[in-house]
């Protein structure tokens, strides 16, 4: 089981810094629909062509990061980039949404994208872990969705380095009109390609909301 570092239900309901560690553009946080599995709020990032989005940053000098969080989409898309674990010096891996509304991985500065995964269904909340390695000089993502492995892919040539950053945004350049929702998110560090955390259990009938943890 992966160290979680934080987790973020979104329902303290502001997107500043803090309790972010940095704010890009202008996301907003809505009431409607919330992620059932620990969601009090979500998180609502629409594109319009400038990085928009938040991000915590990994604390201690980990070869592994790793991000786990709930997605939806409410609208087809052209295409558009959407999470990432960022390294200390070099590239780091993101996810994409592709024209035909699959989910793919790719490192920025080249390297083989990964196999995209079956069409997503519109309205439907999904659970997404990334698991990246950024201690060798070929660096690798594993990633899953839903529990399901989606296989990993890589990029050669770079310098070892540490895992710095979680990010939840849509990039710069990526097409306008759509929006993104985020229902629950937690980051951390994985001991190694594999060490999943599995979806979040549904909250019992006590429990109202997850409060953030935040790093001690």
């Amino acid at each position: 089981m992966p160290t979680v570092q934080g987790t973020d239900d979104f329902g303290h309901g502001t997107v500043t810094a803090p309790p972010y560690d940095f704010v890009f553009g202008v996301p907003t946080i809505i009431t409607s629909p919330v992620y059932p599995n620990g969601g009090v709020k979500t998180l609502s990032v629409v594109t319009t062509g400038g990085n928009i989005g938040v991000r915590y940053n990994i604390t201690g000098t980990p070869a592994r990061g790793w991000n786990g969080f709930a997605f939806r989409l409410t609208a087809d898309w052209v295409q558009t980039q959407f999470a990432t674990i960022g390294a200390l010096a070099g590239n780091g891996p993101r996810l994409a949404i592709n024209v035909s509304r699959q989910l793919y991985g790719f490192f920025t500065g080249g390297g083989a994208a990964s196999t995209p995964s079956a069409t997503l269904d519109l309205d439907t909340w999904y659970w997404i872990e990334m698991i990246a390695n950024m201690n060798p000089t070929t660096r690798t993502c594993n990633w899953q969705l839903n529990g399901s492995d989606m296989g990993s892919f890589s990029k050669s040539g770079e310098t070892a380095s540490t895992a710095e950053m979680s990010q939840l945004l849509s990039y710069s350049g990526d097409p306008t009109g759509g929006t993104l929702l985020f229902g629950y998110w937690e980051w951390g560090l994985a001991a190694n390609d594999t060490d999943w955390l599995g979806e979040p259990a549904a909250p019992s009938a006590e429990q109202t909301f997850m409060p953030i943890r935040r790093r001690g």
